[in-house]
């Protein structure tokens, strides 16, 4: 069967209008990303206005046949390649983009009746080839989409749609019957164009769809208070843990917290939970993951035995403390109360090791908070470990103090 090189030009500006819908429609789902997915559209307005010009070159002036038509393409991947900037998180190539397209009408259209058919041929496939090839690098060196099973896809699908453009201008060279050439030359030329034509807004809503669904799995993993990873995230990540290390599970509650809503109101007590967050970022090791369960409860996994963090959790109370103390807001100072129990791997390990810091947890608020308590199953040189604060305690009424008064 021989392939109409006038009906894959039909096809391609048929695809380019149905890809002008697909797109157009997905932005108004794509929040932020709208604006890459109306350039997407844009883009391929002009293919199919110049696509649908070039059929008809012989019988139209050259300035709009050979002229008007190429500087759409030409422009229409120049935009594109404005979206794909914009997806990879350089929105302000747009403007230069732009220019180029600007500048190129400019110089094209002039020249445009004066060149030969060679020439057309070797500016528009080099063009075409070099706009391409920036896409390419541009989508390979996007760090904001390193992580999306897409990129490599979208990368490849500019690296071919370049090397046909590339390819073809050698073979046309070397032909000896040009006219027999220059027809298969068309033909695969325009076949490749439809199936890029599909591809590339595909994979542009391929890309915006997965990269949502990471920030939806994301944010269901994540406290939105605290910005920490909350209960999902805390289990999730232990089944992760290695077999062959130890580690710890730290239990970590704020004591009297119901106090500060009371008295000082809920906004206040966000800024204690978030001041707790900051504090147990910094003071954690880079190795730890750090949950809050809930309310003014936190938990945290350490690498290492209880033994190892109990001197951690004993530098994160006091911190924590000391930071309570030059917080404006407050005029009594909040301790914590800490349980600390040892984390094996498995899928039930860490439920049982919530178990045993909760109970240390609850011991270490029977026997007056502000202290840390290691699981009684866990042998402990030196028991209890309490905070001797005497020496830089300001002078602050204690919490017990004013709830009597």
């Amino acid at each position: 069967m021989r392939l109409d090189v006038l009906t894959l030009y039909y096809l391609l500006v048929g695809t380019s209008v149905l890809m002008v819908a697909l797109t157009l429609w997905e932005s108004l789902s794509a929040g932020r990303r709208h604006l890459e997915l109306r350039l997407c559209a844009a883009a391929y307005v002009l293919f199919a206005l110049g696509s649908s010009l070039l059929p008809a070159v012989s019988e139209t002036p050259i300035l709009i046949g050979r002229g008007l038509s190429h500087v759409m393409i030409a422009c229409g991947y120049a935009v594109l390649i404005a979206a794909v900037a914009a997806l990879t998180g350089r929105r302000a190539w747009r403007w230069p983009l732009f220019g180029f397209c600007a500048a190129y009408a400019a110089v094209w259209l002039p020249l445009a009746p004066f060149l030969t058919n060679v020439s057309w041929f070797w500016i528009s496939s080099l063009t075409i080839a070099g706009i391409n090839l920036v896409g390419a690098a541009l989508v390979w060196r996007g760090r904001s989409i390193a992580d999306l099973r897409a990129r490599p896809l979208l990368a490849a699908t500019f690296l071919v749609h370049a090397a046909v453009y590339l390819v073809r201008l050698p073979i046309l060279l070397a032909a000896d019957s040009a006219g027999a050439v220059r027809h298969s030359l068309a033909v695969a030329t325009v076949f490749e164009g439809v199936l890029f034509a599909v591809a590339v807004p595909a994979l542009f809503i391929g890309a915006i769809r997965e990269e949502r669904e990471q920030q939806l799995v994301a944010a269901s993993r994540t406290d939105f208070l605290t910005g920490l990873d909350n209960r999902r995230a805390l289990f999730q990540e232990a089944l992760r843990l290695p077999a062959d290390a130890p580690h710890a599970l730290l239990l970590a509650d704020l004591d009297h917290f119901k106090r500060v809503n009371d008295r000082y109101g809920h906004e206040t007590g966000d800024h204690v939970l978030k001041l707790f967050a900051r504090v147990a970022a910094a003071e954690l090791p880079p190795g730890a993951i750090i949950a809050r369960l809930g309310g003014e409860e936190f938990a945290a996994i350490l690498p290492g035995t209880p033994e190892a963090v109990a001197a951690t959790a004993r530098r994160l109370a006091s911190r924590f403390t000391e930071a309570t103390r030059r917080f404006e807001a407050l005029d009594a100072e909040i301790t914590v109360s800490i349980g600390l129990a040892a984390l094996s791997s498995g899928s039930g390990s860490l439920a049982d090791a919530l178990r045993a810091a909760d109970a240390a947890l609850y011991r270490a608020k029977a026997e007056g908070r502000d202290r840390v308590e290691i699981d009684a199953a866990t042998p402990l040189p030196e028991r209890p470990l309490r905070f001797n604060r005497a020496a830089t305690r300001p002078a602050r009424t204690p919490w017990s103090t004013k709830a009597a008064g």
